[in-house]
């Protein structure tokens, strides 16, 4: 190991602490192998569990703390006790399209044989879920806040004479949408570039207008031709 890299490391440990840091290393070499996760693309918090880390990350690009999962510190939390879920099973596939921050007390689960993409710059501020059990994509600049839930599946299945009603349904989000507190996007909900989710909104289709904000229950657009900034 060269001065270069044992400074890194120093740094590394600095910045997040020793058990941060132990839980980032075994993070990294159990994804990427050694030669790779030596170079830490993903920080982890030590108020991360992991119920399951089975399937396959894939990363654009391996750059030191690019990924951040678990960090953050949204002022209406209380931050030491907010705790992240993991869960990514057998067969599935989480994609890393750039940098990402998932806050703290976010939960992610990913089921087996279903695909999580999440484009550059996807941020989580805290507090929020998501559960995908087909595919969920979210394309670059997505910013997320507390208290919102996006699943692709209803779970439970229900039937009418023999035919199931309630099959999984991709979800997809476009570039530079901002996800307002406590909504949620259910399955089959598409929701195109610039748009704004309003708070505590349900969406449940396939909208088509971009630039748009998207409120109620179920949500509909109720603005058009907007633009935002973080």
């Amino acid at each position: 190991m060269g001065i270069k890299s044992i400074s890194l490391l120093f740094k590394v440990v600095k910045e997040l602490g020793l058990r941060s840091f132990w839980k980032t290393l075994r993070f990294n070499i159990h994804y990427f192998g050694l030669k790779k996760g030596c170079r830490l693309p993903v920080f982890v918090s030590k108020n991360v569990h992991f119920n399951a880390m089975q399937g396959e990350i894939a990363l654009d690009s391996i750059n030191t703390g690019h990924i951040r999962i678990g960090f953050g510190n949204v002022g209406v939390f209380d931050k030491k006790y907010s705790r992240s879920i993991m869960n990514i099973s057998k067969g599935s596939k989480v994609i890393f399209k750039g940098s990402c921050d998932i806050g703290h007390g976010s939960k992610i689960s990913v089921q087996s044989g279903a695909e999580l993409i999440l484009g550059n710059y996807f941020c989580i501020t805290a507090e929020s879920t998501i559960v995908c059990s087909k595919k969920i994509s979210f394309g670059d600049w997505v910013l997320i806040s507390w208290g919102v839930q996006i699943m692709d599946t209803d779970f439970h299945k229900i039937y009418e004479d023999g035919v199931q009603l309630n099959v999984d349904e991709d979800v997809s989000i476009g570039d530079n949408v901002w996800i307002n507190s406590r909504s949620m996007l259910l399955k089959g909900c598409v929701i195109p570039n610039g748009c704004v989710v309003g708070a505590m909104s349900v969406c449940n289709k396939r909208y088509e207008n971009s630039n748009s904000v998207i409120a109620g229950v179920p949500a509909k657009v109720v603005k058009s031709n907007i633009t935002w900034s973080r």
